[in-house]
């Protein structure tokens, strides 16, 4: 069961079958790649978490892909491996996994709960198939851009992750040992001990009440709660949405997230005193007793639905309860607790009350914001939309036959027309982009103009005039690769350039090509690069170049 529960989270807290599948296909593949690239293609797309984003994220890695409908054909008829989605009657919502193999009427698949390979037979996988099917090509997969880099990256996050842990262990164990060297009795260091554990376990289920409170459609909350069955008792979505759920306007869930929270970091802060403080915590555990009785009347007399979560909360309390029954019972503590200690410990929870009070709204609106922008993205990569917006943009009324530099198929049907600088810092970083999506999309082309007279003293000349010389002597092919390795420098050196690619370079030919495209910029009215035009329409200013991968690859 409570393995379910960790699997089940690791599943749907955070899509990770999702990131599973394509990492799994990854590696099928013999590929270099990075975790934190997937998660970010996979994170990015605005798709997510769709069965279209796994494939754009493919896609990045040179994978071909179609979906298909399975309709009567068996599974045989595909080659493994392949991606498809199943659901079984316990799950709220469907996930994906890989076959792996099919042999002897059995499939290997990538367990989407647990990660790990598991055979079925295959009437049995049929039952949980959703029917479709994405089929792969894995000989065409390429290594990840800029692996190494990416890779130094990822490791070093991943040591300052694991910092805060190590931090939480050690004051967890310097807790521990501070309460156990201490002089105040057997029965005093077993109820702080108690506390400490109780304040840490009702922190944690009160942050997933607030939690469920702000994202009511979370899957790993509903199957938590139980409310899969519509005809079950338990929701925490009922409960949690009373009359009763607050008081003075000020939610329960707050309630007992600054109580198990003050439990807990008194237990780190206050260790001038420890018995005066758990004499304090001793007797606050007899005045929240109460509420025990409020709840479960409530939940079980007047709205009859029960909230799992907050039967948790009330078995802490109760478990704080009879823990401190247990020390009060051997000691008489009334003459114990200072006056200072009770104000103390009032001011500090009422503190927390204040900040937890006020951070909630923030998160909520943070909630609502990345939904906001969740549901925009969609709109705003709709292919319709962005087709309206393009062609409600300038558009170009001088034609470019024979300018610049014309870089993929010369009959592509769609044109991308750049135009730049190249020195300019946000050319370089569009052109990996532009060049990727004509890799990627042998319909598109580009054509590259340059903005310039062709001026002796400019900088811009004498690249320009090498990229026009390259092409006019050697072709396409090889100005393509002259264009990437000169955006790939980081210190634009254009003598460390001209020993790589050698030309001799014409400057008065080239220089009337340079003045042919200056012109064209000044009719157009170019005034900033890179201007980015899709089939003679600027690209809208709500869209950046990165944006047009969802739109021009396949």
């Amino acid at each position: 069961m409570i393995t379910d529960l960790f699997g089940f989270f690791k599943k749907s807290g955070s899509n990770n079958e999702i990131y599973a599948v394509c990492e799994h296909i990854l590696r099928k593949a013999n590929i270099l790649f990075t975790k934190t690239n997937v998660q970010n293609l996979l994170n990015n797309d605005p798709n997510f978490p769709s069965l279209l984003s796994v494939q754009e994220t493919l896609k990045h890695y040179g994978i071909e892909n179609a979906a298909v409908r399975r309709g009567s054909h068996s599974y045989e008829e595909f080659d493994t491996p392949f991606i498809c989605s199943v659901q079984r009657p316990d799950w709220s919502s469907p996930n994906f996994t890989v076959v792996e193999s099919i042999n002897d009427a059995l499939i290997e698949y990538l367990n989407p709960i647990s990660g790990k390979l598991e055979k079925m037979n295959i009437q049995e996988f049929e039952l949980i198939d959703k029917e479709i099917v994405l089929l792969l090509d894995l000989d065409s997969a390429n290594d990840e851009q800029k692996f190494s880099e990416n890779l130094r990256i990822e490791k070093l996050k991943k040591i300052s992750r694991a910092v805060p842990y190590f931090l939480l262990i050690g004051l967890v164990l310097f807790t521990f040992i501070s309460i156990w060297s201490s002089d105040i009795g057997v029965k005093s260091n077993i109820f702080s001990n108690l506390v400490f554990f109780t304040g840490a376990i009702g922190s944690f289920i009160s942050a997933l009440l607030i939690w469920h409170e702000i994202d009511t459609n979370n899957p790993f909350l509903k199957e938590v709660c139980g409310e899969g069955n519509p005809n079950s008792k338990m929701s925490c979505n009922v409960v949690l949405g009373s009359k009763g759920a607050s008081v003075l306007s000020i939610r329960w869930s707050e309630i007992g997230m600054s109580y198990f929270l003050t439990q807990l970091l008194s237990t780190f802060l206050f260790n001038d005193d420890r018995l005066n403080y758990s004499f304090f915590w001793a007797f606050a555990s007899l005045l929240a007793s109460p509420y025990i009785i409020y709840s479960i009347y409530y939940q079980a007399k007047v709205i009859k639905q029960w909230c799992r979560l907050c039967l948790f909360i009330q078995g802490l309390l109760m478990l704080n309860l009879l823990n401190a029954i247990y020390l009060l019972s051997a000691m008489a503590p009334f003459s114990s607790i200072g006056t200072m200690v009770i104000i103390k410990m009032i001011l500090f929870g009422l503190t927390i009350l204040f900040l937890v009070h006020l951070i909630i709204p923030i998160f909520k609106s943070a909630f609502e914001s990345a939904e906001y922008r969740r549901g925009l993205q969609k709109i705003r990569y709709n292919s319709k939309v962005f087709d309206v917006l393009l062609k409600s943009s300038q558009r170009i009324t001088k034609g470019t036959d024979g300018m610049g530099i014309l870089i993929g198929d010369p009959n592509a049907p769609i044109e991308i027309t750049k135009v730049c600088n190249p020195l300019c810092g946000p050319c370089s970083r569009a052109h990996p982009v532009l060049e990727e999506i004509i890799r990627l999309n042998p319909a598109v082309k580009m054509r590259v103009i340059f903005v310039g007279k062709g001026e002796e003293f400019s900088l811009i000349t004498a690249p320009v005039s090498h990229f026009l010389a390259i092409q006019e002597k050697y072709g396409s092919e090889k100005v393509r690769e002259a264009l990437d390795n000169w955006y790939e420098m980081k210190d634009k050196d254009y003598n460390q350039f001209a020993l790589k690619f050698p030309i001799e370079v014409n400057l008065k030919v080239q220089k009337d090509k340079m003045v042919t495209m200056d012109n064209w910029c000044n009719e157009m009215k170019i005034r900033a690069t890179p201007t980015i035009f899709v089939n003679g329409y600027e690209l809208p200013v709500e869209y950046k170049v990165a944006d047009l991968k969802y739109f021009l690859t396949d």
